[in-house]
């Protein structure tokens, strides 16, 4: 049967086709590559394989993204910015250089990366709280510093709060947004209403709309 009706296969295939057994995926990557038709069957799913681990591995990265896949687009379309990014900050561990790292990596803006950082510091306090939000953000790597981690995850969620404690007279999150956070990527905008909620600070606009 071809390989789109055995999507069960695609790890074990993976596995097998990877040379470089360092080499890491996440489980994202995993459900986007059995959402793939793979009209070439095995055959095709090979030569993307060694084509995924070629780019890492010019890219010196030890974990594949979807766009290490991609082949001028024959494959789909990758999942969001946001996941690639984060899976990158995880695999150098959150460490100095990690932004940059994975700006290089991404071939994106180092201030792209630095504000989707703080947005994902942002989800994961909001969703999980500060310490199981920083145990997730490091994920398996391992932080050399993590007293260091943790004062740069304070500052990044004092400045959210410091900004929003600026936005007590404005009642349109629309307009908090436009003057005090421009920079955070929509993604997080969710998780910014959310820490709104939490400080009893939401516009009255959204406090409607529930």
């Amino acid at each position: 049967p071809p390989l789109r009706e055995r999507r069960h296969d695609i790890q074990l295939l993976l596995d097998h086709f990877k040379k470089d057994k360092e080499i890491s995926y996440s489980d994202r990557l995993l459900n986007w590559l059995e959402d793939q038709e793979w009209p070439g069957n095995i055959r095709e799913f090979k030569s993307a394989v060694e084509r995924a681990e070629l780019n890492a591995s010019l890219k010196q990265r030890q974990v594949l993204l979807p766009a290490d896949f991609d082949d001028q687009g024959n494959v789909g379309e990758a999942p969001d910015l946001a996941d690639n990014i984060l899976l990158c900050l995880q695999r150098y561990g959150f460490k100095h250089r990690s932004i940059s790292d994975t700006a290089k990596d991404l071939n994106i803006h180092r201030s792209t990366v630095l504000e989707y950082y703080r947005g994902w510091i942002l989800h994961y306090y909001v969703t999980y709280g500060r310490e199981t939000a920083i145990e997730y953000l490091i994920g398996k790597g391992v932080y050399d510093n993590l007293q260091l981690f943790n004062e740069k995850f304070d500052n990044v969620i004092q400045g959210f709060k410091e900004r929003l404690n600026e936005t007590d007279s404005v009642d349109n999150f629309a307009e908090i947004k436009l003057k005090f956070f421009k920079k955070l990527p929509v993604f997080f905008d969710p998780d910014l209403k959310q820490l709104l909620s939490k400080m009893d600070l939401l516009p009255t606009e959204i406090e409607n709309e529930s």
